[in-house]
Parts: C-alpha cells; sequence; structure tokens
C-alpha cells in the first residue's frame, strides 16, 4: 500500500468514501432505468419486475447487516474493499444474464456487496473525522449517494437507449472494480479502528443493545425511519421510469425524471446533519410529512412531464432531509465500538424497506390500478415514519460521542 501523511490519508479515505456512495447511487438508478427493456426481452410483467428490485435489495439487506458487524470486529477499510469488489463483479455479471432467474440471482449477489458497503464507507468516513464534524461529514458523504443518481439517470439513460441495458451493467461493473483496488493502495485503516482490531474484540452489538433498554428503544425509533425513508425512495426510483413508459414516454425520460429527482435529494442530504444540529430532530418529522403529501400530489399529475419533474425535485428534498438525517444521526446514537454495527442494522431496515416498498407496487400494478392510486397507498409509509420521528424527538437529545 502506498503511504500517505496523516492529513493526507483520511481526506483520501473520505473521497474514496465518497466515490463508493456515488456508485451506490448510480446503481439504484440502473435497474429502475433498464426495466423496461428488461421486462420487454424476457417478457415479465410488473410483479415479476418487482420480484428481482427485491431480490437485488434483500441481498443489500443481509449485506448491510452482516458488514456492519464485520466492519466493527475486523476494520471498515477491509470490508469496505471486499464489498466494492463483490458489487462490480456481479454487476458485470449481470450484463451476461441470459434469463429471468439468472437475472434474479445475478441481482442478489450484487446487492449483498453493495449493501455491505455502505455501512463500511460510512463508518470510515466518520473515522476519519473530527469528533464535532461526524455527523455533517456523514451527510455529506451519503450526499454522494443523490449525485450518483443525478449522473446515472443520465449516463444510464442514454447507454440503455442507444447500446442497451446489458452494456449499462457492464459499465458499471468495471468502475467499481477499479475503486477496489485503488482502495487497497491508496486508502489506510484509520488508527483507532486498527488498534481495536488488533488488540481487543469489540462488543456485540446485539448484546449492547438487550443491555441498554434506552439505546434499543432509540434504535427500533431510528430504524422505523430509515425503513419509511429509503423505502420510500426506493418506490419512487424504482418504480417512475416504469409508470412514465405506460404513459407513453421514452427511457430517456425516465432516466431524466429521476435525474431531477436526485437533484432535489442532492440539495437537502449534504445540509441534514447541520439542520438537525441547529432546528432538532423534528426535522427528520417535516421531511417524512412532507414527502407523504406530496406523492398524493405526484399521483394526481403523471400526465405532465413538467408538473411530474418538480414534485420529483422536491420529493427528492424532503426524503434526501429525512434519510441523510437518519444517517447523520446513527453517528449519534450508537456508541463508537458499535458504530458500524448499528449504522449498519438501521440500514438494514432501510434495506428492508427498499426491498418490501417496490414490491407493494409490483403487486398493486399487477391489478391494474393507477400510479395515482398506488402512489396515495405508499405515501403511508413516510406518514408512518414522520410518527417515529417525531416519539424520538421527544426523548433524545443530540449529544456528539467521542
Amino acid at each position: 500500500m502506498i503511504k500517505l501523511g496523516d492529513a493526507a490519508a483520511r481526506q483520501t479515505a473520505i473521497v474514496f468514501c465518497c466515490v463508493v456512495a456515488f456508485l451506490d447511487g448510480a446503481d439504484t438508478q440502473a435497474l429502475a432505468i433498464a426495466a423496461p427493456s428488461i421486462s420487454q426481452e424476457f417478457a415479465i410483467g410488473p410483479a415479476a419486475l418487482g420480484l428481482i428490485f427485491s431480490a437485488n435489495l434483500l441481498g443489500a439487506t443481509i449485506g448491510a447487516a452482516a458488514c456492519g458487524a464485520l466492519a466493527d470486529r475486523f476494520g471498515a477499510r477491509r470490508v469496505l474493499i471486499g464489498c466494492t469488489l463483490a458489487f462490480g463483479i456481479f454487476q458485470f455479471l449481470t450484463s451476461m444474464a441470459f434469463d429471468y432467474s439468472s437475472l434474479t440471482l445475478l441481482r442478489f449477489f450484487a446487492g449483498l456487496g453493495l449493501g455491505g458497503a455502505a455501512p463500511a464507507f460510512l463508518d470510515l468516513a466518520a473515522a476519519n473525522a473530527r469528533p464535532e464534524r461526524r455527523s455533517a461529514q456523514a451527510a455529506i458523504v451519503w450526499a454522494f449517494f443523490p449525485l450518483g443518481g443525478l449522473a446515472g439517470g443520465f449516463i444510464n439513460g442514454w447507454l440503455v437507449q442507444d447500446h442497451g441495458w446489458p452494456t449499462m451493467f457492464m459499465a458499471g461493473g468495471v468502475v467499481p472494480i477499479a475503486v477496489a483496488f485503488t482502495i487497497m493502495l491508496l486508502v489506510a485503516e484509520p488508527p483507532r479502528a486498527a488498534k481495536a482490531v488488533d488488540t481487543a474484540p469489540r462488543p456485540s452489538v446485539l448484546r449492547t443493545l438487550a443491555s441498554d433498554p434506552k439505546l434499543r428503544r432509540h434504535s427500533l425509533l431510528l430504524a422505523c425511519i430509515y425503513f419509511s425513508a429509503f423505502g420510500t425512495l426506493a418506490a419512487v426510483t424504482v418504480w417512475m421510469p416504469s409508470m412514465m413508459a405506460a404513459r407513453g414516454f421514452s427511457a430517456m425520460v425516465g432516466g431524466q425524471i429521476l435525474s431531477w429527482h436526485a437533484l432535489g435529494a442532492l440539495l437537502s442530504m449534504a445540509s441534514a446533519g447541520i439542520l438537525m444540529q441547529r432546528l432538532s430532530l423534528y426535522v427528520l418529522f417535516a421531511g417524512l410529512l412532507l414527502s407523504s403529501i406530496g406523492l398524493v400530489i405526484l399521483g394526481a399529475f403523471m400526465g405532465s412531464f413538467a408538473l411530474v419533474a418538480g414534485m420529483m425535485v422536491l420529493l427528492g428534498i424532503f426524503l434526501g432531509l429525512a434519510a441523510s438525517g437518519g444517517i447523520a444521526l446513527a453517528q449519534h446514537l450508537f456508541p463508537v465500538e458499535i458504530r458500524a454495527g448499528g449504522g449498519g442494522l438501521a440500514m438494514a431496515c432501510g434495506r428492508a424497506g427498499q426491498m418490501l416498498l417496490p414490491a407493494v407496487i409490483g403487486w398493486l400494478l399487477s391489478l391494474q390500478l393507477t400510479s395515482g392510486t398506488v402512489l396515495a397507498v405508499i405515501a403511508s409509509a413516510p406518514l408512518l415514519g414522520s410518527l417515529a420521528a417525531v416519539a424520538l424527538a421527544r426523548t433524545y437529545r443530540l449529544t456528539p460521542r467521542p
């Protein structure tokens, strides 16, 4: 590994955490943009597409829960390298899928790698930030998720339309593989993590939660916020291109819609940690409640590109505020010894929401319900999340840990 000075090593680690978050966002858009073409090529309907999305996110759920604990035990850098490499390999292999079953299986394994990378890069970024900037740093790193979605919406839409969906997955696999090897060369395990790995085993996140009722209650409320915020984000990004295609819009337009949504999320995610510190956890409540209202309005104007684009920007802002705020909060809530594991469990709940809500939309669309009705049903998820945010805001105060 190439040796860097302390300040340069910390900055380099944070930069590559941002890069992996960017790739995460680009991949979230990829399957959604390819969905209409995949549906036509393999002759599958909305319910079957929903299962492919869910398989991808089931892998991400398992990966987040397992790899967060592994990052606490073996170090975030090692886990991040392994997960990014695995994601790239299976993303590349997705381009070679020959039927519905092979595609579903490959997306599951790609999800394992990408889901496991999130708690690892968030913990690695937190370990390389000053304690007073930890939550803001986590929010900034996660802001690269919608930035990846913003770029991926345009690039992936162009690749699918002009070169076909296999080319998009092939290109999307080569880049993470190159990034994994670069991290191996340039990024070091932070001293705090390296010392813990070498000298003493860390406490189990499950045992810690079992022995601390207050932390357990706060963790459950945080998990509800993750579930509703990330689940709703996935539901919107996964199905909007297909809903637009059903209205006669092209794949390129579907990609542009997702890019507008990602732009809105980008505007709010980087500032979520700072807003929470200044305005309290009720920021999470506002983001989720306004998201619920916005989904109902979006469903009423699906025929107009301009109105849909405008509402997608607003939904990106509201949902991005809730999702990134939850990530920033996790850096405060969990002790450093279980920060990756606790964050991984919360992220697993978010991935479970990303798995469940798109499957629900696929099922509802298979019943021939209108897109407006479907979006009104899904609006109940952020509404419930807003209630969890109120309960958490009443009993928890932001107090940075060392």
